[in-house]
């Protein structure tokens, strides 16, 4: 039955039009535009090309991969949006890379990185130089070309920079016996290696039509494979550009691979050298891809440097709402409507049965409610299945009931009433705070009625909270999310035992400027780093003690 549910509103929410005005309806804010602007790149960083929101703190506590880095670096140029605010960005990270116990692939990525964005280092040259020198003296070892050799050739080919004239000269002869044990081979695979060897010889290496011909069959070979490894489509196809005659024949191929896949699924390494083979092809793709390209790139971006790496991670549609609310409460407009409320429909579809939560968080950034309140009306939501539900989920059923006054049968609201107080009365403020917001939100709607004993319980316990300059504490830390609790729990129950005066929510106000952080966003401790959660309590406190109505949307 609830499946059933679920399944209907989901189709009337396919069905909703959604309109943005009560998302970015420019509510009058007290807030510093520096602190704004900041705040709404967090966000910009957070959003991902699904059309969902992770946390921002990734982008602010994130682990920074060098590898990434180069992949996106080099994106960003190969796209011609490459600056020099993109640059400082990322100088840091980079000059100050501890790269004493890197592996020599490391440094060489390193190295590139840096060039990328202009920047040298006599030290990464010099160390490089000793690997160069390690490779070199080895070099007859690898004619076997084994993976490990490979490698080596590579590594070689991407140093070729700092190479000098003698080494070049050292190597050149052991490179050509190379080069004519893969020409006279039959193993297609090992003619990815003569790019590097043509890199490394100065691109002076003359490819016979024999080897032309074979590579052109590994290209047609590999572009018509599920999965294709573009790093070496491109390598072989700059190998042959110009020498292969049916090149628009593969560039064709090449294009209609490229549209039956999802970009979104493709590493930043894959990603680097399909846009290196539309380069070398001389075609563009979609504008689309290239907007979701930005919008990757911002969503790896690590604040102090760097990217992180990618994550197929499925994001909980509560960072979208709050996000949502995030985006209101600054009065800035979210990057892309209707694709994330098409993504929270999604979410809310594949959820089987019906979240009660996700139904009303998804109503408070909306306000064409007419289809889906019809749709609830004529589902039987009886008490067998209220009784099954968790406290949270009753309580956004009723609310949700409240919102699109849908009448809402009385036994079910007072059974639900006895459940929550009974429940409340044996439980720490302190330790069940949001089941207390839950029936503080309940008596201030008139759903329920004040409870006089359990008031009273929670008087003494506001008491007995300890605070300081009116925040409130626990743990010994004064926080922003137990001063959230506490202010509003004790507004809608009027029990009067905070000081609201004009003066008194001025001094709030004050003390909440101390718990925003440089990078933008709140953080529930002073002096700590923001994230999303932390920043959706903030600017729930800040327009709880403005007199704006606060959905609850945890």
């Amino acid at each position: 039955m609830f499946k059933k549910i679920a399944i209907m509103i989901s189709l009337i929410l396919v069905l909703m039009g959604c309109t943005k005005e009560a998302i970015t309806s420019k509510d009058e804010v007290n807030i510093d535009q520096e602190w704004i602007d900041n705040t709404k790149q967090l966000l910009k960083l957070s959003y991902n090309s699904k059309g969902t929101f992770g946390d921002f703190a990734n982008n602010i506590r994130g682990i920074p991969n060098i590898f990434e880095t180069f992949y996106l670096l080099q994106i960003k140029k190969n796209t011609n949006s490459l600056n020099d605010s993109f640059h400082s960005n990322n100088l840091n990270y980079l000059q100050n890379y501890n790269f004493l116990e890197s592996k020599p692939k490391e440094l060489v990525v390193l190295f590139e990185a840096m060039k990328t964005v202009n920047v040298s280092s006599e030290e990464l040259e010099k160390k490089i130089e000793m690997n160069i020198s390690e490779l070199i003296n080895n070099i007859g070892e690898y004619r076997n070309l084994t993976d490990e050799d490979i490698e080596k050739l590579y590594l070689l080919s991407e140093s070729r920079y700092l190479l000098t004239e003698d080494q070049l000269e050292q190597i050149g002869v052991e490179l050509h016996k190379i080069e004519s044990k893969i020409k006279e081979g039959d193993d297609e695979k090992l003619l990815r290696v003569l790019y590097p060897i043509y890199k490394i010889d100065n691109e002076t290496s003359e490819i016979d039509e024999k080897v032309v011909s074979r590579i052109s069959k590994r290209v047609n070979s590999l572009i018509k494979k599920e999965y294709v490894d573009f790093w070496e489509v491109y390598q072989l196809l700059y190998l042959v550009k110009g020498k292969v005659t049916s090149e628009e024949s593969l560039k064709e191929a090449i294009k209609l691979k490229l549209d039956s896949i999802s970009t979104d699924e493709i590493s930043n390494m894959q990603m680097l050298y399909i846009l290196e083979i539309t380069d070398l092809l001389n075609f563009k793709m979609s504008d689309e891809t290239y907007d979701l390209l930005d919008i990757r790139i911002s969503n790896s971006q690590i604040l102090t440097g760097g990217f992180r790496e990618r994550t197929n991670e499925i994001n909980p549609l509560e960072f979208s709402f709050f996000s949502l609310y995030i985006y209101k409460a600054i009065a800035q407009v979210p990057p892309d409507y209707d694709k994330i409320m098409n993504a929270i429909y999604e979410g809310i579809q594949k959820e089987g049965n019906i979240n009660w939560r996700h139904i009303y968080s998804y109503l408070q950034f909306t306000d064409n409610h007419s289809e889906l309140k019809e749709a609830i009306i004529n589902i039987n939501v009886n008490q067998k299945h209220l009784k099954a539900l968790a406290i949270d989920q009753k309580y956004y059923f009723f609310k949700t009931m409240q919102f699109l006054n849908i009448e809402i049968n009385e036994d079910d609201l007072r059974s639900f009433q006895d459940e929550l107080i009974t429940l409340l009365e044996d439980s720490p403020l302190d330790e069940h705070y949001t089941y207390h917001l839950y029936y503080s939100d309940l008596v201030k709607n008139k759903l329920i009625q004040s409870d006089e004993q359990l008031n009273k319980k929670i008087i003494e316990e506001i008491k007995n909270a300890e605070s300081v300059n009116g925040y409130y504490m626990k743990s010994n830390l004064e926080n922003l999310l137990s001063t959230f609790f506490v202010y509003s729990i004790d507004d809608n129950l009027n029990l009067g035992m905070i000081n609201n005066t004009e003066e008194a929510i001025k001094k709030w106000l004050a003390q909440l400027e101390k718990y925003k952080n440089i990078y933008g966003g709140y953080s529930l401790i002073e002096n700590e780093e923001s994230d999303l959660y932390s920043t959706t309590i903030g600017l729930m406190l800040k327009d709880k003690l403005s007199g704006k109505q606060v959905p609850i949307l945890f």
